[in-house]
């Protein structure tokens, strides 16, 4: 696994030796994944681990955070668990408890990677286990809202300072490297309700399009979305040297034709 996952990092120009990441473990198979085979590297990465409790579970929530205390304790690793109240926050922003939680992860991460950089004068990388299966929900969920080329790209594997090591791999397999290991995680029980619309698409929609269209589909819809990326760069590079021929004296008239181009390109 790790040796898969520094080559898909080298590829990507994600990390390289003596880089530090904090890492986003909530407990989860996907997360244990990520932590124990960085972990594992060779490489002299520094690792620190972030947990965020969302006040949301109860005693379960409890239970999570103390498996990855103790789990960072045997590995060695520096653990902190930062809690949010992601109800209360989601009421006062009007958004879905589940936006609400992954602005708060995001805000924790990051705010741990800043004292991080703080303290040691480089920059310090996030790392968040995003896998294959998590990006081809993300295509579908996008494809759905409708969304642009960027949106239908998915996940990208570098992202500012967020990085996405688990890209390269699909769940099945994430599976397979902690049964063979005889390691366990924590299971979230909101993960199964279909309240959450990007359960819905993981339970209901890609079993079926797999069962019932094509048995290919996830690895079908990632391939769409790499093509997305190609065409999205392509337009974002070529908008950048019209701009850099034009410049800001011509504004108005790139922006007609900005708005001219992607009429003809919706249409085609």
């Amino acid at each position: 696994m790790w040796r898969k996952i520094w080559g898909f990092a080298q590829e990507n120009k994600m990390f390289t030796q003596g880089d530090r990441v904090v890492l986003g473990v909530s407990g989860g198979a996907d997360s244990v994944c990520l932590l124990l085979a960085m972990a594992e590297n060779d490489k002299e990465i520094c690792l620190r681990v972030v947990h965020v409790h969302h006040g949301l579970r109860g005693k379960e929530a409890d239970r999570d955070g103390e498996f990855v205390r103790e789990l960072c304790r045997e590995l060695g690793v520096p653990f902190e668990i930062v809690y949010q109240d992601v109800a209360g926050y989601a009421r006062e922003k009007g958004l879905s408890v589940e936006e609400a939680g992954r602005i708060l992860r995001y805000e924790a991460l990051e705010g741990a990677a800043k004292r991080w950089e703080e303290d040691g004068g480089r920059q310090v990388l996030i790392g968040v286990a995003h896998h294959q299966d998590d990006n081809a929900e993300t295509i579908l969920h996008h494809l759905l809202r409708g969304s642009g080329l960027r949106g239908l790209s998915g996940m990208r594997a570098v992202q500012g300072n967020r990085i996405r090591p688990l890209l390269i791999v699909g769940r099945q397999e994430i599976l397979e490297y902690l049964t063979d290991r005889n390691l366990t995680w924590c299971e979230d029980s909101t993960n199964q309700s279909e309240h959450y619309t990007r359960n819905r698409i993981r339970h209901c929609l890609i079993p079926y399009m797999t069962e019932q269209i094509n048995h290919r589909a996830v690895e079908n819809v990632l391939h769409a979305g790499e093509i997305f990326a190609r065409a999205d760069q392509y337009l974002e590079k070529q908008a950048g040297l019209v701009w850099d021929r034009y410049g800001w004296e011509n504004r108005e008239q790139l922006v007609m034709a900005g708005i001219q181009l992607n009429a003809s390109w919706r249409w085609r």
